[in-house]
């Protein structure tokens, strides 16, 4: 119903939440660090515009043996 005004970006991992951060409009990607290696996240990107929330959008990400996930926030809108 607006121009998004920032995005909620959240990182779980067995269904708990282990990391969120807020964004503003025009960042197009973030870095979470600190993550377990070797494990299966899920990381949700929620927009928000004029109070109203979007649908989160999801994926399953693995991190292999990184401690860091990068996650482009844009790419989960074109979903």
């Amino acid at each position: 119903p607006g121009r998004t005004e920032h995005f909620w970006v959240l990182l779980m991992e067995q269904e708990s939440l282990v990391q969120n951060v807020t964004v503003g409009s025009r960042v197009t990607s973030h870095s979470f660090t600190g993550v377990t290696p070797g494990t299966l996240h899920t990381v949700a990107v929620v927009a928000e515009s004029m109070g109203i929330q979007s649908s989160p959008v999801a994926k399953d990400v693995y991190t292999g043996k990184t401690k860091a996930i990068s996650v482009p926030v844009r790419f989960f809108l074109d979903m």
